[in-house]
């Protein structure tokens, strides 16, 4: 991949699914990967006080352990149709800042280092 990167900006980056625990390939074939996104959280988990408890499908701590020291574990909300969580999230200030929060919680909660966009 290095080989790549003079001639390009962006970083190398692995969307990991529930959907392929199995086939992530080991440390020297993900060498160089500086941020993976997890997926995904259901949206409407945010949109409650208090919220549904989100559990990632693995924990943080040792999927970052699979990839280069410094990589950033993100967590992707929503995907493949899940809206509805963002649409009760943004009916108003209120529920745009309990969303947020929730938001944030989990995100200390669980380790990651932040949302996807």
């Amino acid at each position: 991949m290095s080989e790549y990167l003079p001639f390009c900006n962006y970083n190398p980056v692995l969307m990991y699914t529930r959907y392929h625990l199995t086939t992530l390939p080991n440390k020297t074939m993900t060498a160089g990967i500086d941020t993976v996104v997890m997926a995904f959280a259901n949206s409407s988990y945010f949109t409650t006080d208090p919220p549904t408890p989100y559990v990632p499908f693995k924990n943080v701590s040792s999927v970052r352990e699979m990839f280069d020291d410094g990589v950033k574990i993100m967590i992707a909300i929503g995907g493949w149709g899940d809206t509805a969580g963002f649409s009760l999230g943004a009916t108003n200030n209120a529920t745009r800042a309990l969303w947020a929060k929730n938001v944030a919680q989990m995100v200390n909660d669980t380790g990651f280092d932040g949302v996807s966009t």
